[in-house]
């Protein structure tokens, strides 16, 4: 392919004084634009007064030979006029194009013009195009814009082309054979459908992960690739070609919105990467501020001045995409291997945003292939970036997940273990409160006990002391009483050893079977401990219990009695407390009942409860609540029954029902 290319800018054409015209172009065939750049002159025609006629007609000195390599006015308001003499010097090739490398202009027109400088030239406008003009009203249906000019051999004429662009005044162009614009077309188009393919691929891989993983970051790189994609697909007029022919007013804005896109959607995605949320905050403001600053000038520019905007925005580019990378720079300080890929990725892209702005802001000569090219390398190479480095943040998001899991599991492993020893603990410790305060209650109720027995057993001492003889002294009833309060002593009082606590329950079975005595015997003995007691009131200590021969554990039956008769001597003032009983073979009955206040069953029930104390109003007396609780407690374990009977007269009757054992 040979490439005919004119480049001028716009202060070369206002420093140049009249020069000589620009020699006759000769077509042995297509020609380069190296060669072809010697014999183009251009014009800026700055009010628009310009027309076909005049640049026909004109003298040579209106228009200017270019001295530069490229057609490059830069982003202009004026009407840019370009004109070359070409002459046929083939020997057959009639048909010609005339390509120019580039998609869309506002205005574009092309004219050839036989038998210039006589009277009647031949003009013929083969290329009529404006900004409404739809894709399909180009006389060549191809993607970048092309003019067909018949040249027969040996004929000259001169080429005219009049151009505006609301966007850079960029143009070049080739004068090509049309096989030679054949393979140009065959060419570019498969390197461009290369690049749209890889793209796609990259796009429909992203597409599957938002799918599978419904991840906004996904959605964030899908937005800015296909930004990207169809940013170069407008570059290369594919866009106009086949996705919106038929609305060229879009097609004039299209690299606008497009441009605005990969700006807005890198910001978006590069937060969503680099996480600067929480990692860096200051670089979090500026993203959102550069999406912010782009919205706010396409939403001011674009109705009042499409050009400006257009150039602004090319900037910009450069500008986000450099704030994208130093912020992939300082993710990288503290989390390289998490941001590899990115700045690798942004690292391209700047380079390429660079070479847009040196070819269309700084007016260095670089041709629309060597920028496009560039773009398209780079947005796959960024894109494939971009991608590898969703891969690697979810690598090692999966790993960090499961060193969180085996963090987690480590600590519930530890956290039942703790659990399961706190719960241990927990249970010896209820056991040991329960047994400590077992024990509490065992040593109050016994000290209980002991009060008023120790009292008697201490009266009858003394009474054998006064009587030396030991006259009237029941012997065998003093020598119960001893045993009943050495009994109390030992098996309650006395610390056991711990490896006896799990125990106490065969121990006690073991000295119940060792204490078995006749019931009468347990009566009598009470009889002898409380009549001191009950002498000292005034009251009667009476006993009607024979034939009470059944054996009953004669520590505990003396327990339950001893309670019960010394509460009935405590709450009676006066009068008799009554000991019944009767028995048979296997269960004997023995009542404890006085003249006193009386229980009704609700006090009585009351009563039975550890340490409530019935009033003192009702009672007379005052107690410690123990009484009847040790009473019930001990009848329980023994399997006696215990209940509050009828009486005839005042006062209150208690009845244990005994069982042999």
């Amino acid at each position: 392919m040979l490439v005919f290319a004119a480049f001028c800018n716009r202060a070369d054409a206002q420093n140049v004084q009249t020069q000589p015209s620009s020699s006759l172009l000769i077509l042995e065939g297509s020609v380069s634009s190296e060669e072809a750049v010697r014999h183009v002159d251009h014009y800026i025609d700055a009010d628009w007064t310009m027309t076909t006629e005049l640049a026909i007609t004109s003298r040579t000195a209106d228009f200017i030979p270019l001295r530069s390599k490229t057609a490059d006015f830069g982003y202009t308001k004026s009407r840019v006029w370009l004109r070359a003499r070409v002459r046929n010097d083939t020997q057959d090739v009639r048909e010609w194009r005339i390509f120019f490398a580039e998609n869309f202009k506002q205005i574009f027109d092309v004219y050839i013009v036989r038998g210039e400088g006589s009277v009647s030239p031949i003009v013929e406008h083969v290329v009529d195009l404006d900004a409404k003009s739809a894709f399909w009203k180009r006389p060549i249906s191809y993607a970048e814009l092309t003019a067909p000019m018949k040249l027969a051999p040996g004929e000259e004429a001169t080429i005219l082309v009049s151009l505006w662009s609301e966007g850079s005044s960029y143009i070049e162009f080739s004068v090509l054979t049309v096989p030679d614009f054949q393979i140009l077309t065959s060419t570019r188009t498969a390197k461009n459908f290369l690049f749209y393919g890889m793209m796609g691929l990259l796009i429909i891989v992203a597409l599957i992960c938002l799918l599978i993983f419904r991840n906004a970051i996904f959605a964030a790189y899908i937005s800015y690739a296909i930004s990207g994609l169809l940013y170069v697909m407008h570059s290369d007029g594919a866009a106009f070609q086949w996705l919106w022919p038929a609305f060229p007013g879009f097609n004039s804005v299209a690299s606008v919105y497009l441009g605005t896109g990969i700006i807005i959607f890198g910001a978006i995605f590069s937060r969503m990467v680099l996480n600067t949320a929480i990692y860096h905050p200051w670089l979090d403001k500026l993203l959102i501020g550069i999406v912010i600053t782009t919205v706010a000038m396409v939403a001011i520019l674009l109705p009042l001045d499409g050009q400006l905007l257009k150039k602004l925005l090319v900037m910009m580019s450069l500008f986000a995409i450099s704030m994208l990378l130093i912020a992939g720079l300082a993710a990288a300080r503290h989390r390289f291997r998490e941001v590899r890929f990115y700045v690798l990725a942004w690292v391209g892209a700047v380079m390429s945003a660079a070479l847009l702005n040196l070819d269309h802001i700084f007016g260095v000569n670089l041709t629309q292939d060597v920028v496009l090219d560039s773009m398209r390398a780079v947005m796959v190479f960024d894109a494939t970036m971009l991608g590898l480095a969703i891969a690697d943040r979810y690598a090692l998001l999966r790993e960090s997940q499961r060193s969180a899991l085996q963090t987690s599991l480590d600590n519930a492993t530890r956290n039942l273990e703790l659990n399961n020893r706190l719960g241990d603990l927990e249970q010896r410790y209820t056991k040991a409160a329960a047994r400590s305060r077992n024990r509490s209650e065992r040593i109050r109720d016994t000290v209980h006990d002991l009060q008023q027995p120790l009292h008697a057993l201490r009266m009858k001492v003394q009474g054998m002391a006064k009587d030396s003889n030991g006259r009237g002294i029941d012997t065998e009833t003093l020598e119960g009483a001893f045993v009943y309060l050495e009994n109390l002593v030992s098996t309650t009082l006395e610390e056991p050893h711990d490896e006896e606590v799990d125990t106490d329950n065969k121990r006690a079975d073991r000295l119940a079977s060792e204490r078995m005595i006749a019931l009468s015997a347990v009566v009598r003995t009470l009889h002898a401990m409380f009549h001191h007691d009950a002498a000292a009131k005034g009251l009667d200590l009476v006993v009607e219990a024979e034939g009470l021969d059944i054996e009953v554990d004669g520590f505990s039956a003396m327990r339950i009695l001893s309670n019960l008769v010394q509460n009935a001597i405590k709450y009676t003032s006066d009068g008799t407390v009554m000991i019944t009983g009767r028995s048979d073979t296997e269960t004997a009955l023995v009542r404890i009942c006085d003249n006193g206040p009386g229980l009704s069953r609700e006090a009585f029930q009351t009563a039975l409860a550890r340490e409530v104390r019935l009033d003192e109003d009702m009672t007379g007396e005052a107690g410690h609540g123990l009484g009847l609780a040790i009473v019930r407690e001990l009848c329980r374990r023994q399997g006696y029954s215990l209940m509050l009977v009828d009486h005839d007269k005042a006062g209150t009757c208690i009845e244990i029902g005994f069982s042999a054992h």
